[in-house]
């Protein structure tokens, strides 16, 4: 499959090209000199309107600027294999021999749009405590969630992902947290297939489409009451989490790049653990049985994210919020899960957003009047704090507001639990 241009897209662009390559400069014999870079949105102007398939699918592979960044980080890629020189001077990048002939660069380049989609596999690893957990109710040869996202526990000699030998350039002691170069034999991975253009350094589409559905998986888990966040204090500093790349152009897949999730993230999957609900109700040897029915609506609630993903967008806000080291922006966070499934404009330009908001809670989740009148009243009380935090700046929650957040994460897991209910029962899955 390619995105097959049209000739007089390729003749545009090529000229636009021409004209860019001869202003790059690089430094260290290695790197672009971005000081000299010249502006590429022309050949993102020069594409057919936004509404075009051509236009949505390179959005889709790439990002919202996706020829410029897409050239761009070609262009970074390819350099970067050029041995770095210290004193090399700055220069023209057409004064590199593989460079000079412009017209064949720019064919290269365009060809290289051309053949998009490129494949990848972006793995996450999870937790040993969230492992514990999830890894027995997991096949040996892996769980589909969907066609496109499996948990595996990576076989020793790496299975498809090639091994990598370790090229730390500082000694251990100066970086002991450093990225890893590879996957790690044993440990239990969320494997991604990404399709478009992940580029060396930076991100993409494909890059934050896996980070988002890694966090909506975990999200939904949380809410599940598979796994909890855990609290305890972990020696070492801050323990790191990353998207590890995989390209597909190669058997055993070649190791492209290892991409740090923001700190809060990664000590929040890195945190996961069993819940103790979970924990509490079930037998050892029933509990793969369990996790596994539970994964198996979790995938299928994630394989319908092409044509709903106001779900796993909820789950994934549900996680950031858990995530959050500020709780005024956990607060926020959370109710913003909430409005994703329960909002609705048309009616909260009537009503109110926090009346519309609180009642559809209630009678989603509420199992007797009484407790319905509860979870109104809870919810007034939570709405408010999310309004003098958004509104007036409130600075800190107090201790019932505190409490409030807890009851509000309640609330969220509980509605995303009714929700896939109704996603699942829906004849359409």
């Amino acid at each position: 499959m390619s995105l097959n241009l049209h000739p007089g897209l390729k003749q545009r662009l090529a000229e636009l090209l021409a004209a860019a390559l001869p202003k790059i400069h690089i430094t260290h014999n290695s790197f672009i000199d971005w000081e000299s870079f010249p502006d590429l949105s022309p050949l993102d102007a020069a594409l057919p309107g936004p509404k075009t398939d051509l236009q949505k699918a390179l959005v889709a592979y790439v990002g919202d600027l996706p020829l410029r960044s897409f050239i761009s980080g070609v262009l970074s890629d390819d350099l970067r294999r050029r041995p770095f020189e210290m004193d090399g001077p700055k220069r023209p990048l057409t004064g590199i021999p593989e460079y000079a002939d412009v017209s064949a660069v720019t064919a290269r380049l365009i060809d290289a749009v051309d053949q998009l989609p490129r494949s990848y596999s972006v793995l996450v690893s999870v937790s040993n405590d969230a492992a514990s957990v999830l890894g027995p109710a997991v096949p040996q040869d892996g769980l589909d969630l969907t066609p496109d996202v499996r948990l595996i526990t990576v076989p020793e000699g790496g299975g498809p992902y090639a091994a990598q030998p370790k090229q730390d350039v500082l000694p251990f002691f100066l970086n002991p947290n450093g990225p890893p170069n590879g996957v790690t034999p044993g440990t239990l991975y969320l494997a991604i297939t990404g399709r478009g253009y992940i580029p060396t350094l930076g991100s993409s589409a494909p890059l934050e489409f896996a980070s988002f559905m890694s966090r909506a998986f975990f999200g939904l888990c949380i809410a599940q009451v598979l796994l909890s966040r855990g609290r305890g204090y972990r020696p070492g500093g801050p323990h790191r989490r990353y998207l590890v790349v995989y390209g597909h152009s190669a058997e055993p897949y070649p190791f492209q790049g290892a991409y740090e999730f923001p700190i809060d993230l990664g000590e929040a999957i890195d945190s996961l653990a069993i819940h103790s609900f979970l924990a509490d109700k079930s037998q050892p040897e029933t509990l793969p049985k369990w996790v596994l029915g539970d994964l198996a609506d979790i995938g299928a609630a994630m394989t319908r994210h092409d044509e709903d993903d106001r779900l796993l967008r909820a789950a994934q806000w549900l996680f950031d919020s858990y995530a959050a080291t500020n709780p005024l922006l956990a607060f926020v966070q959370a109710t913003t899960s909430l409005e994703i499934l329960l909002g609705d404009k048309t009616m909260s330009d009537l009503v109110g957003l926090g009346a519309l908001l609180g009642n559809r809670c209630a009678f989603l989740i509420g199992k007797s009047r009484s407790q319905r009148d509860k979870i109104l009243t809870d919810f007034q009380r939570i709405y408010e704090t999310r309004s003098k935090i958004v509104h007036r700046g409130h600075p800190r929650l107090s201790p019932t507001e505190e409490n409030d957040l807890w009851m509000l994460h309640w609330m969220c897991s509980r509605v995303i639990q009714e929700e896939m209910k109704l996603m699942l029962a829906d004849p359409k899955a």
